[in-house]
């Protein structure tokens, strides 16, 4: 039987598309290889978002190279290459020896992999739009968490970005598909369903419809299981602010949003092509902390951007500060390939490593005194991610990172620490990044 090994890389929905890859090549009767080095193909998945991901492709590719090198004659593991890399950037040398797959066109992976193993050169970069992804089956990495595309491709020009590039204007699923496959992952076990897009909060703006409505429609199913709300741009989350806010009135939503402020600089923004103001993303804040002062917003900030001044880096230290996210996704700027950006004046390398370096300090700083606050409380909390032996990870109502050791407890408690379980949990100590948890009361 012909195997196969995908790796993968970048955000929650490439990890979705993996899972959807690994789906069609099992219906095809393909066997998932235990290592890239016992596999007859492998499926790097890209990301293109940021310079540092591309380096890490270059790194992958040559891994790979010297892995086909050193079985020579074979020249096993065959390698493909999928994801937003060469859909950004076909043209780009470092892909002209390889088979290529699109994000849009990985219901065809199986025939793709197919024609590399036979020595071809796949070049699937799109598909048919009318694709019904989600009636399609899929392989989870995690039996207890659902990755659950809503939408492929968004609305933005963002002046950065690479990633649309590669995905395309938004396309949003229909809600019957979303409940259609939701109500068949509960029933499969699944306890956590991460609603994932480009821009979750643009969810049926092409076809007449809002994210409040399809939230409306998933808090109509029964069961005791959590959802997490994908990235949402401020832009798209203000006009319908007050009943999403209503749609945590349920409490198997996270009380969680990723709402990226990039920059606390209006001037910024707009060289950015960011189509808000950093009023509304303060507005948008506000009023979730009026309704919940724990709510868990996270945010995106870049530092360096072409043209953004010193003034406007502290702008952006300014607006963390008042707002206090509880998540920060910090980037050094590194332009990328036919992005407006790129042709931008570009700041030195020193200017953008020292901006950075001031907001890692100040981002660890808030990110341990938020945590600091929860230490003595007990919680409920889901098990979602059995990371490292001995230890497992949950998650709160505000998907608070939460680990729970195994350490002293006897075989029956442990089997009761995995993935899938609820239990109450004493907070006894925060890091920066995550909190420690002990059962309450003892299992």
């Amino acid at each position: 039987m012909t195997s196969y090994f995908i790796e993968t890389h970048g955000c929650s929905l490439n990890q979705s598309d993996s899972e959807f890859m690994e789906g069609r090549l099992a219906e095809s009767g393909w066997e998932r290889a235990e290592s890239a080095e016992s596999a007859d193909i492998v499926i790097l998945n890209t990301c293109t978002v940021k310079d540092r991901t591309y380096y890490n492709f270059l790194n992958r590719l040559a891994f790979y190279e010297h892995l086909r090198r050193q079985n020579e004659p074979k020249g096993k593991p065959v390698l493909l290459i999928a994801g937003c890399i060469p859909r950004a950037m076909p043209e780009d040398a470092h892909l002209s020896d390889y088979s290529l797959i699109g994000p849009n066109a990985i219901g065809e992976i199986a025939e793709a992999a197919k024609e590399a193993l036979r020595g071809g050169k796949a070049r699937r970069l799109d598909a048919d739009g009318d694709f019904s992804r989600l009636n399609q089956p899929a392989r989870r990495q995690n039996p207890v968490i659902e990755i659950l595309p809503i939408s492929r491709g968004c609305l933005g020009e963002c002046a950065y970005c690479q990633t649309r590039l590669a995905r395309g204007r938004l396309v949003s699923y229909s809600m019957e598909d979303i409940l259609n496959r939701l109500r068949r992952t509960l029933d499969e076990g699944v306890k956590e369903i991460w609603l994932t897009a480009q821009d979750a909060g643009a969810w049926g703006l092409d076809a007449g419809n809002t994210l409040p409505k399809l939230l409306g429609a998933i808090s109509a199913l029964e069961g005791d299981f959590r959802v997490r709300i994908g990235m949402a741009n401020p832009n798209h989350i203000l006009p319908i602010l007050e009943p999403l806010l209503d749609a945590f009135n349920d409490r198997r939503f996270f009380r969680f949003l990723h709402l990226p402020l990039q920059s606390g600089s209006d001037r910024v923004l707009k060289l950015m092509n960011r189509a808000y103001s950093v009023g509304d993303y303060y507005k948008i804040c506000e009023a979730i902390y009026s309704r919940d002062s724990e709510f868990s917003i996270a945010t995106d900030v870049i530092a360096g951007f072409p043209g953004e001044t010193e003034d406007d880096f502290l702008g952006t230290l300014e607006a963390l500060e008042r707002t206090r996210p509880a998540v920060v996704n910090r980037s050094k700027f590194g332009a990328r390939p036919k992005t407006p950006a790129a042709l931008m004046p570009q700041h030195r390398a020193s200017i953008i490593t020292e901006r950075s370096a001031r907001l890692s300090k100040q981002v660890e700083r808030i990110s341990l005194e938020n945590n600091r606050r929860w230490v003595g409380r007990r919680c409920r909390v889901l098990i979602d991610i059995a990371k490292r032996k001995g230890s497992v990870i949950s998650r709160n109502d505000y998907y608070k990172s939460i680990i729970i050791s195994h350490e002293g407890r006897s075989a029956e408690e442990v089997a009761r620490l995995s993935p899938g379980f609820f239990c109450r949990v004493e907070l006894v100590e925060a890091s920066t990044y995550h909190l420690i948890g002990n059962p309450f009361p003892a299992l």
